[in-house]
């Protein structure tokens, strides 16, 4: 029999806190990866009805609107990690032969996934302990760094698909965004 101790403590508040935070964090990250590119089918149907495999199969009516719901139906079901295959080797290798954004954004992907299925595997007393914030703060800092800066790449493309003003520096964003997870 498993008995769980959920006594609070002096620490775990605070580290069940910055848990919620990072779950936040990764989410905003996939949420944002998949309404960009839920734009660009929206706005560039035809080219992903004739280009990528997995929207061939659309039948295609002479009314717009129904043609783009039954894509988006066809996104919802995509997972992030097909989503960001679609969009790096079918749309981004035509304009950009790097494949340094491309690493970014699938160690982001592979963050995402730590967090949102292994992050708590961990027994709750951890969680009581002082050591387990600085787990939290130092031995994830390089990912979660990667994972907002990512998001914020994201949503700079969004704002600029909508002709609306981008973030100057994505740096400055990254430290104070890393900042309120791990220290609020």
């Amino acid at each position: 029999m498993i008995i769980y101790d959920f006594e609070t403590t002096e620490f775990s508040n605070n580290n069940f806190a910055i848990i919620g935070r990072i779950l936040y964090i990764a989410t905003q990250y996939e949420k944002t990866f998949k309404a960009y590119f839920n734009s660009l089918v929206c706005k560039y149907l035809p080219f992903f009805i004739k280009e990528i495999k997995d929207f061939k199969k659309l039948k295609v009516t002479k009314d717009l609107i129904l043609d783009i719901e039954n894509a988006m139906k066809k996104t919802s079901k995509m997972t992030l990690d097909k989503v960001i295959t679609i969009f790096f080797d079918k749309i981004i290798n035509k304009v950009i032969s790097s494949n340094q954004i491309k690493d970014l954004f699938i160690k982001a992907k592979e963050t995402r996934n730590f967090i949102a299925h292994e992050l708590c595997n961990f027994p709750v007393e951890e969680a009581k302990k002082d050591s387990f914030k600085d787990y939290l703060q130092n031995d994830l800092e390089e990912q979660l760094k990667q994972l907002i800066e990512c998001t914020l790449i994201m949503e700079n493309c969004i704002n600029d698909f909508n002709k609306e003003p981008t973030l100057i520096d994505i740096n400055s964003e990254i430290y104070k965004i890393y900042d309120w997870v791990v220290h609020s």
